[in-house]
């Protein structure tokens, strides 16, 4: 939230935009949210987690028989484990397996990193979002 105040704070001090709202602010500069760029960035690391693109063995945050079911749709989903403390729930591992559940399945099943990336920006993910920027 911090952040957050920092960049509207700075975006009113524009001259030629301090009369808009801050989404519009936002989208007269280009910038994306800083909840939707979070969302999109653990998206991403979710993706280099379950392809073994980073050190990070994904059997150690997502455990086959234990978080990763097969669904009929043919897509590798995540079990989120249950949360019994709001610190555990926001932990990264736990903050986005319904967001990630809930991507089309050629997001999921994207064949690069620069594929999603580009998935995920014609994506909409606000409902993911707690604040209404759009």
């Amino acid at each position: 939230m911090q952040l957050k105040k920092i960049q509207k704070k700075f975006t009113k001090r524009i001259p030629c935009l301090s009369h808009l709202t801050y989404p519009e602010r936002l989208a007269a500069i280009g910038l994306e949210p800083l909840e939707l760029r979070r969302l999109k960035t653990d998206l991403i690391m979710y993706y280099k987690i379950l392809h073994d693109l980073i050190a990070l063995p994904a059997n150690d945050y997502f455990n086959q028989q234990q978080y990763i079911s097969q669904t009929r749709t043919g897509g590798n989903r995540l079990i989120a484990a249950q949360c019994n403390t709001n610190s555990f729930q926001n932990d990264f591992f736990n903050r986005c397996v319904n967001c990630y559940n809930n991507l089309p399945l050629n997001v999921v099943n994207a064949n690069s990193l620069i594929c999603l990336k580009k998935l995920l920006a014609n994506t909409d993910l606000s409902f993911y979002l707690h604040c209404n920027y759009f």
